[in-house]
């Protein structure tokens, strides 16, 4: 019961989603046909920045020893905030300790967004399924995402590999940022990309 009661919570608070019994029609036939999409570019690490911002507006402002010294302060004032800055911070480690057990591909490096959704893409794929996907220029220059290019050389015919940079202001990001669009097929391996950069 106690077992129960935490998945039950867990469940409720995390909004799981189970491709297959979402889409058992389409997992009988092996996977989707094409996945198409922008996914999130963010790091998932945590920010105290971000967290004390919202206690303290001035908290940005403040240089890194003073702001470790006002933390205390605050905690000091007020017990909660420090029980819910611990559990924020647990909460990205047990997210990062779980996302690691079930991707095989995401590297040694942060967990990123969109590394998590490119090796999610190629799993929802049926054998010669394709995958296109606009994700940050990391994916082919970092050395943390050397596992998903391995992934999408050795187990894809990825097709094509667009770099662009943001002169034009398609995003709402810096113009010097590097994006490129990835085109794959799941299945085989890869001879050849057709690729160009600084588009």
């Amino acid at each position: 019961p106690q077992a129960r009661a935490i998945t039950t919570r867990l469940r409720a608070e995390r909004r799981f989603f189970h491709w297959e019994l979402e889409f058992p029609a389409v997992f009988a036939d092996g996977g989707f046909d094409a996945v198409l999409g922008n996914p999130p570019w963010e790091i998932r690490k945590p920010s105290s920045q971000e967290f004390f911002a919202a206690v303290d507006p001035g908290y940005r402002a403040r240089g890194k020893q003073d702001a470790l010294h006002h933390q205390s302060e605050m905690f000091r004032e007020d017990p909660a905030l420090e029980r819910r800055w611990h559990s924020y911070l647990t909460d990205f480690k047990n997210v990062g300790n779980f996302t690691r057990h079930v991707f095989h591909h995401q590297g040694s490096a942060d967990l990123s967004n969109y590394k998590l959704f490119v090796e999610q893409a190629h799993a929802l794929l049926r054998p010669g399924g394709q995958l296109g996907l606009i994700v940050p220029s990391a994916l082919y220059t970092d050395k943390g995402s050397a596992g998903l290019r391995r992934l999408l050389l050795g187990a894809c015919r990825w097709r094509w590999l667009y770099g662009f940079e943001n002169r034009d202001r398609v995003f709402e990001i810096h113009r010097s940022f590097k994006f490129a669009v990835v085109i794959a097929e799941k299945g085989g391996a890869t001879d050849v990309v057709q690729a160009a950069f600084m588009r």
